[in-house]
């Protein structure tokens, strides 16, 4: 007898992490399939530079405007100081980025420190750990810093990067249909150049209204439950599922490894866990697959 989906956030997190317990061979097919298919619909990137506009972010969503730029900026613990955390971590060039950020109505918050930005090297590796310096209070007061834009607030600041290279590029996943920006930088040809804050609100697209009571009926009957999955099971499996995807972008086959996981540790047949996937991307993060 299968269990509750309930179980899914668990499952989730686990398939998202590769911690399938399917043979090698069937996890290995699946990820080469899933690569082909991701490969094939890559998501379209542009430049993010100064006096440039984007939107970003899930519930709410926010609007970021670069207004300069500065590479390696004075610090009080630069970052060649071998007390200097990311020194010992081996990312000794700091990029500081000034934005504009405002947080849409209809949301919670937008922590600005957790946004996905990495640093990609000249072979097209993407880190597999976020660029955020662990250093930015050596460098700006906290005042100065981007941290927490609550829903309908605008902030402007600073938000400090970390790259092991002296020159590169950054890759911030917007979290809107799949669609990234790169950030390029190097530190013989630093850009400190300043763009006028936007004096009107940003364009910010409203919040995406999602009928969760329909997506949890639409699961309860997926998965044959007898116990019906509530609005809010549904909206925080639905939005975690999505989550886990966006953040992770260097993983291939995270929804095929969901699938599988699914079949093999709950016993729900793939065709049906296949379905509940599908449903939820269907009804809360459209462009994962675009």
């Amino acid at each position: 007898m299968k269990r509750s989906i309930l179980v899914l956030p668990i499952v989730l997190g686990l398939a998202l992490a590769g911690c399938s317990n399917s043979s090698d061979d069937t996890t290995e097919a699946a990820q080469a399939s899933a690569t082909t298919a991701s490969t094939a619909s890559a998501p379209a990137e542009v430049k993010f530079e100064v006096g440039d506009t984007v939107t970003f972010g899930r519930d709410p969503i926010g609007s970021a405007t670069l207004l300069s730029m500065e590479i390696n900026p004075e610090c009080e613990y630069p970052s060649y100081d071998p007390e200097s955390t990311d020194a010992r971590m081996g990312r000794t060039t700091h990029v500081a980025l000034e934005m504009s950020v405002e947080a849409g109505q209809g949301g919670t918050f937008i922590n600005i420190p957790s946004l996905s930005i990495s640093e990609r090297d000249k072979d097209g590796y993407t880190a597999n750990t976020l660029a955020h310096s662990e250093d930015r209070a050596d460098c700006y007061s906290y005042d100065d810093l981007l941290s927490t834009v609550s829903s309908g607030e605008k902030q402007r600041g600073w938000v400090l990067l970390a790259a092991e290279a002296s020159e590169g590029e950054f890759v911030w996943n917007l979290q809107q249909g799949g669609k990234k920006v790169v950030i390029p930088f190097s530190t013989s040809n630093p850009n400190t150049s300043t763009a006028a804050a936007p004096t009107a609100a940003a364009n910010i697209p409203g919040p995406r209204q999602v009928d969760y009571q329909d997506l949890a009926d639409k699961l309860t009957e997926i998965g044959q439950e007898s116990t019906p999955v509530t609005a809010a099971d549904a909206k925080q499996m639905a939005g975690l599922m999505c989550g886990l995807i966006e953040l992770d972008p260097v993983q291939d086959g995270a929804t095929d490894r969901m699938i599988q996981q699914l079949a093999a540790d709950e016993g729900i047949p793939e065709d049906i866990a296949a379905d509940m996937i599908n449903t939820m991307v269907e009804y809360e993060c459209p462009g994962a697959g675009a």
